[in-house]
């Protein structure tokens, strides 16, 4: 449990969902959620049709592009859960989690704000876990956001050759050591921040624990087809390192925001048209992380895969398998 007297600020990184991506667009476009959300069904969030859509309401409020981004992102940034925990322990807040970003690439953030000594004694450093698929390519500085230091082997972001050629050379294997690597790495760092003063907990915002092992299962088993002889590497021991991922001080093993209790309530879907979770889940998920780092009220911890469904009595199990196939297919179908 973390001592609340202690903390005197939050310093955030991560990727869309702690950015709280999405929850601010229609307020400033002046158009309701519906109509959002309905230009969203025709068009893919980093598709060249909606960086138009995009660009044409950053001209009707007469800003450039970026300038409209950066506003976009600031008053998203005081929708996030981040904000809200900050305000329930009366400490101000700095969000640095980027849209898209890769877990490496907050490590890479958070680097730089330890190089240039933006940490101070009494921060709370929290890290939210994005999916382990992403991939990391340092190239060039971007004026507002971090896109093109972030490279999905699914995406078309950064310099197209770049993302074309590690499309065909994927290999989730490695991927997922990365993943392990990464998280073996922030609780080595947790311990030397510690000595200063500063705290740092890793917080799996987009899957929890079990359903990352269950699509780190699913990777490998699709890599078993790949001959490896005694000197090689047997993908088994990858699962047998993502298991002790638990066993990691810094790591919380604790649900995800994107868990369907949070999404689905009395019926309603809580996610936005490019499947980000609305204001209301970032309150409700910092009422829950404060309970969880400073009052030690753990739910039952999720364990197996039907952990990875929450108890909601008013949801039939089809509808929380549709709920769960919405947040991630490559595990529950």
């Amino acid at each position: 449990m973390l001592d609340q007297s202690k903390i005197k600020r939050i310093v955030a990184y991560g990727c869309s969902f702690t950015a709280a991506t999405e929850t601010a667009e229609a307020e400033m476009w002046g158009i309701s959620e519906e109509e959002l959300n309905s230009l969203k069904e025709k068009y893919d969030c980093a598709g060249e049709e909606y960086r138009k859509i995009e660009k044409e309401f950053s001209q009707k409020i007469e800003k450039d592009f970026l300038t409209w981004l950066e506003m976009k992102q600031t008053r998203e940034y005081h929708n996030s859960y981040i904000k809200f925990l900050a305000d329930k322990i009366g400490v101000p807040w700095v969000n640095s989690a980027r849209p898209g970003s890769s877990n490496r690439n907050s490590i890479f953030r958070l680097a730089l704000d330890l190089f240039e000594n933006n940490l101070e004694p009494g921060d709370l450093v929290i890290i939210g876990l994005t999916t382990p698929e992403r991939l990391f390519w340092l190239q060039s500085f971007s004026k507002v956001d971090d896109r093109y230091r972030v490279l999905n082997h699914y995406e078309n972001e950064g310099d197209p050759e770049i993302v074309d050629r590690l499309d065909k050379e994927f290999n989730p294997i490695t991927s997922l050591y990365d993943f392990y690597h990464t998280v073996n790495h922030l609780d080595s760092l947790s311990k030397q921040l510690e000595e200063k003063g500063i705290t740092l907990v890793q917080i799996p915002v987009i899957n929890n624990a079990v359903q990352l092992l269950n699509k780190c299962r699913k990777y490998v088993d699709g890599q078993r087809y790949i001959p490896y002889d005694k000197k090689g590497f047997d993908p088994d021991k990858i699962l047998a390192m993502l298991e002790s991922l638990t066993d990691f001080n810094s790591f919380y093993n604790i649900w995800s925001m994107f868990d369907v209790d949070r999404i689905i309530t009395k019926g309603e879907l809580r996610m936005h048209g490019h499947r980000h979770p609305k204001k209301i889940v970032h309150q409700d998920y910092a009422d829950y992380l404060y309970d969880v780092l400073f009052l030690e009220k753990f739910e039952s911890k999720p364990s197996s895969v039907n952990d990875g469904i929450p108890h909601t009595p008013a949801l039939s199990l089809k509808q929380k398998l549709d709920a769960l196939r919405l947040q991630d297919p490559f595990i529950y179908d």
